[in-house]
């Protein structure tokens, strides 16, 4: 039996499945990674907020719907502060996460 050879990705084809923009909270400690973050984002249709530690970022997650964090867990106190939220256990609708 031959085995076909795979088609290459290709990196720059549009995705098949449609993604409907959201808010994305970015939370990191390295204000360039923040900035890149937000800009690459913003750039495919997400809104975007940052924190800058993990205090800032469940302050934000307390008062305003986000769809999605991105969380730097290498931060310092970051996985400690989060995990004491409770934040990462469950959504605002009780759903897991």
């Amino acid at each position: 039996m031959v085995e076909q050879p795979q088609k290459p990705i290709d990196r720059h084809s549009k995705p098949s499945a449609i993604v409907r923009p959201g808010i994305i909270l970015v939370v990191d400690d390295i204000k360039e990674n923040r900035e890149l973050f937000e800009l690459r984002l913003e750039m495919k249709g997400h809104g975007v907020v940052l924190a800058d530690d993990g205090a800032a970022a469940l302050e934000i997650l307390a008062n305003q719907p986000i769809d999605l964090v991105l969380l730097d867990v290498l931060m310092p106190e970051i996985v400690r502060v989060i995990a004491r939220s409770g934040v990462l256990t469950s959504g605002s609708s009780g759903d897991q996460v």
